[in-house]
């Protein structure tokens, strides 16, 4: 078929030849237009991803852009945009922008606080008795904290207990103590 590239606008005439046999048609050229500038982008496809805790990463999984060009052309973009932010520190709903070719658009996401559902001891103080007059210690006392998005961690401190650290025990007896973490106990 002849020709074979198309250098300048207007119509060309295709020819096409087969075992001696010849045929052709037309075709129309077009002119790039170099003026041609984005307009404005929109979002085609939401992420698949819209719920996260606190603490977790932006993932832009499946997100598709319409981006809409001043000769009326559009194009679906799935790359090479920018988000912000991508790391969701604070509870509630955030808007994500989203950024390609100088043009914006977003999209809001809700990020869950991670609550605490319950706490467990899991390892009692080195020390569990004591004389009149002694000190309370709470030295190697050990906490399993299980959150709302399945997270388990393990602490030796920043909690509460019933009876204050080096508080002086005055009778005998048997003193239960409670251990508090954000509005759970044990």
């Amino acid at each position: 078929a002849t020709p074979t590239s198309f250098n300048a606008p207007g119509t060309k005439t295709i020819t096409v030849s087969y075992g001696g046999k010849t045929t052709s048609y037309t075709v129309t050229v077009n002119s790039v237009n170099v003026n041609t500038t984005l307009t404005k982008i929109t979002i085609k496809t939401k992420p698949t991803k819209l719920v996260y805790n606190v603490g977790e990463t932006l993932d832009t999984t499946g997100l598709v852009l319409t981006a809409t060009y001043s000769d009326g052309t559009v194009k679906d973009i799935s790359s090479d945009y920018t988000v912000n932010p991508t790391t969701l520190n604070t509870s509630g709903a955030k808007t994500i922008t989203v950024s390609y070719g100088g043009k914006t658009t977003s999209y809001t996401v809700t990020v869950n606080e991670i609550k605490v559902e319950k706490i467990e001891i899991v390892k009692l103080p080195q020390q569990l008795e004591y004389y009149v007059g002694d000190n309370f210690k709470s030295d190697g006392l050990t906490i399993s904290i299980y959150n709302s998005n399945g997270s388990v961690e393990t602490i030796t401190s920043g909690y509460q207990l019933s009876i204050a650290e080096g508080s002086k025990l005055s009778s005998p007896g048997t003193i239960k103590v409670s251990v508090s973490y954000k509005s759970k106990t044990a």
